[in-house]
């Protein structure tokens, strides 16, 4: 008894640190150091694929602009994909028409730039590639017919869901999921349906609940989906419809319990809010040609299952801003709440602002583009004529909001010199008056502005660029 007292004191004396550690607090953590997240990994690799959307073939231009996301996609991997997929709205006039021309003309194409290297994998979309309203089986036949069982072969799905437009393939071990806009005049999926998908994805997510689960699905924010797909925080939805940039960082989401991703469009270019420039005579005012875009995703994941989606140009051939790495399961690094502490895009001290008055009636603004911030390019700019009341306090008199150009001019290269500007007509004297430029990113207005005054105008907040008279 005494040599087991004499053994316990002395192991206290050399070792006090286990005394110390039988009198802490269970649960405090303070002195645990928390294991880094591992970056992405280049060089472990496992699997490469192209997220595209809205080719339309059939439109302006869409054969050019299909051939070369299809090119750029293999120069950016270093080697053919593992999956082509395409977010919907693979035809134009499909779903109205009802022929098979442009599916034909979408596979020749596809085939002549991919020799069929990697599976297809396609979602189809309301009106272009299938009538919104019922029936629809018979127009989803059409590309099935058309594209031929080669396409199909590797198909989990079983016939009846690939006939309701449900799609479920593997490759390389990943789960891929592809799911059309549903039929019918409410546009709402049969409940045996969800049944049949929230099934499919309970047993890939079983497989291996760190590994990421890929869908396809032509319209975003579908509320039946959103509420199956919350259930899986390692889905990566892909989405089109919008054909909106993918410069844009709104194009990533994790605010509905997994990762939606917008692909952006191989056809035409929409800027968000368009229906502000809609003129009957010209639908996107200011914004040149349309048609000079395809833009799409390439996304790989490495041996830790950590995921990078690198956002491309395929029409100019280049990378977009930075790529969006999201670490495995991690649903907090694209939330809204990203934006607080985000820098929007500004003017910078060499930015030009030019003002011509003509006559006492009639006013020209010319002004250098916003570089980009956090949340990407300006997405259109507020021009605002300001003058003094009769009391003397400065009120706008005429404003015009036009859209940003620089959807066209990758990571701002390449825009020139005073390249946006404005003319004010049916003015009443412009002998004390303001001109006062902003930007608008996806969230929100530019960090400052461009201000001209002639007169006793003081803008409120911080203002950059240089007035060339």
């Amino acid at each position: 008894m005494q040599r087991r007292i004499f053994l316990l004191l002395l192991s206290l004396i050399l070792c006090p640190c286990l005394l110390l550690s039988a009198c802490r607090t269970p649960d405090r953590q303070d002195d645990v150091t928390p294991e880094p997240t591992p970056a992405f990994d280049p060089g472990s690799v496992q699997l490469s694929f192209s997220a595209i959307s809205d080719t339309h073939i059939g439109d302006t231009n869409t054969e050019e602009s299909f051939r070369r996301i299809l090119r750029y996609t293999k120069d950016v991997i270093g080697a053919a994909p593992d999956v082509y997929m395409v977010s919907g709205d693979l035809t134009d006039t499909t779903g109205s028409t009802a022929e098979k021309d442009q599916i034909r003309l979408f596979k020749s194409i596809f085939e002549e730039e991919t020799a069929n290297e990697a599976p297809l994998l396609y979602s189809l979309g309301p009106t272009h590639d299938v009538p919104s309203a019922a029936p629809v089986e018979n127009h989803r036949m059409l590309f099935y017919s058309t594209f031929g069982p080669s396409y199909y072969e590797n198909g989990l799905e079983g016939t009846t869901m690939l006939a309701k437009g449900f799609r479920h393939i593997t490759v390389k071990g990943y789960h891929f999921f592809a799911i059309d806009w549903p039929g019918g005049a409410d546009r709402s999926y049969a409940q045996e349906d969800l049944n049949w998908l929230q099934n499919e994805l309970q047993q890939a997510a079983a497989e291996d609940p760190a590994k990421p689960i890929f869908v396809s699905v032509h319209v975003p924010d579908v509320d039946q989906l959103n509420a199956v797909f919350a259930k899986f925080p390692q889905i990566f939805c892909f989405t089109g419809h919008v054909h909106n940039s993918v410069a844009r960082e709104d194009s990533i989401s994790q605010d509905n319990g997994y990762t939606s991703v917008h692909c952006g469009a191989v056809n035409y270019y929409r800027v968000d809010g368009y229906n502000r420039f809609y003129k009957k005579d010209n639908p996107y005012l200011g914004l040149g040609d349309i048609y000079a875009f395809a833009q799409g995703l390439v996304v790989q994941v490495d041996a830790a299952q950590n995921v990078r989606i690198t956002r491309i140009d395929g029409y100019n051939q280049t990378v977009l801003g930075t790529a969006w790495d999201i670490p495995t399961g991690d649903l907090t690094k694209y939330t809204d709440a990203r934006k607080a502490g985000a820098a929007n895009c500004s003017f910078g001290n060499d930015a030009g602002l030019q003002v011509t008055v003509t006559d006492s009636a009639t006013l020209s603004v010319r002004f250098d583009a916003a570089a980009s911030g956090d949340a990407g390019p300006a997405q259109y700019y507020q021009i605002e004529l300001l003058m003094p009341d009769a009391a003397g306090a400065y009120e706008v008199v005429q404003h015009a909001e036009i859209s940003s150009q620089q959807v066209f001019f990758p990571n701002d290269v390449g825009i020139p010199e005073l390249h946006y500007s404005h003319t004010f007509t049916d003015l009443n004297g412009l002998s004390d008056f303001a001109v006062v430029v902003t930007a608008w990113d996806c969230w929100g207005v530019s960090e400052n502005a461009m201000v001209y005054t002639n007169g006793n105008y003081s803008h409120n907040g911080a203002t950059a660029g240089k007035v060339i008279q």
